[in-house]
């Protein structure tokens, strides 16, 4: 079900998908028509293989997710009901017998909102997040996230972006989760979603400086630069988050001013500015927030790093962050 494997073909794992799906079906209905069912199907197991399948509902391509409603509507309506099924009563409603009927489930616009009425049970929440990471979702999630009533909204926003890092944590270094994931965050954020999470002392602490991490973790040394844009890009939108955040974000990013991809240079300098032109507020007890601004729009650096490596220090110095520290043979 993680097979994820591409070449020239497309997603080729889609296929060890469908057959895994498959799989799964037989694999549950064969043991609850066995003496042994009620043993051997038990609670842990059957909600990690649903699980499984939701993640599935929320892929990109249409043929997955017809399969795997197909499936998941036969395995909840199963009579004599398959044991220990989680919120059996919930998903008959989610995948009602009549569902490929009564809609396109080749919509992700018309299917995700339906799926992602199962994010709030705690079961399947990371399953159906990293379906959307990988199927591109943001817009879904920021739209569950808008409908979510006021008084919960806080404490759903904290877990969902919990939930969010421990996706990042769990997939270092998986490019495959970890680029998309990051492309994702950094929707939700431009959307404005995630901004409440950030600009609140207490969820900035436990979101924006895990965040900070999981991206230098991943992108260290890396040779790939859409993964170091990608982190780059997330790490400007972090800018507006509170005071401490914001310096931390930027100290972090002043690094990749000096990366030895001119490319990754210049976008960070361009992100930089950008975030610094909208987010200044944030920004306090800086020594000269104009110059430095200037120094990043009016400075080329595709030039070498001998050259830019001065100037991104008076930078550091004036917006009052530290200078980074160069350690021999050490990436970005």
């Amino acid at each position: 079900m993680n097979d994820y494997t591409t070449d020239k073909r497309g997603d080729i794992g889609s296929w060890v998908r469908l057959a895994a799906m498959e799989t799964i079906k037989i694999f549950l209905i064969t043991l609850h028509n066995t003496n042994e069912g009620s043993r051997l199907l038990t609670s842990d197991l059957v909600s990690s293989l649903v699980a499984l399948l939701l993640k599935q509902c929320v892929e990109k391509i249409d043929n997955i997710r017809v399969h795997c409603v197909t499936i998941l509507t036969t395995l909840v309506h199963f009579q004599p009901p398959i044991q220990n099924i989680p919120y059996r009563s919930r998903l008959q409603e989610i995948f009602p017998l009549d569902f490929d009927k009564s809609i396109n489930l080749r919509s992700s616009t018309m299917t995700y909102p339906i799926f992602l009425q199962l994010l709030p049970l705690s079961e399947f929440t990371q399953s159906l997040l990293s379906g959307l990471v990988i199927g591109g979702g943001s817009l879904a999630l920021s739209e569950y996230l808008n409908g979510v009533p006021a008084k919960e909204r806080t404490s759903e926003l904290r877990r969902i972006s919990t939930c969010l890092v421990e996706i990042f944590k769990e997939n270092e270094k998986i490019e495959r989760v970890t680029i998309p994931l990051m492309q994702f965050l950094t929707k939700l954020f431009q959307s404005g979603v995630l901004v409440d999470v950030v600009t609140d002392s207490e969820g900035s602490i436990e979101f924006g400086f895990e965040l900070i991490q999981c991206i230098k973790n991943e992108c260290i040394k890396s040779p790939r630069v859409e993964k170091i844009l990608a982190g780059v890009e997330l790490l400007a939108e972090l800018i507006q988050g509170t005071p401490l955040l914001a310096k931390t974000t930027l100290s972090r990013l002043v690094v990749y001013l000096c990366h030895s991809y001119p490319r990754v240079r210049t976008l960070t300098a361009a992100k930089i500015y950008e975030a610094l032109l909208t987010y200044e507020e944030s920004m306090e007890e800086v020594n000269d927030l104009e110059t430095g601004m200037s120094l990043l729009s009016e400075t080329d650096w595709t030039q070498g790093i001998e050259i830019i490596r001065p100037i991104r220090n008076n930078i550091c110095s004036l917006l009052s962050i530290p200078i980074p520290v160069l350690l021999p043979k050490s990436g970005a």
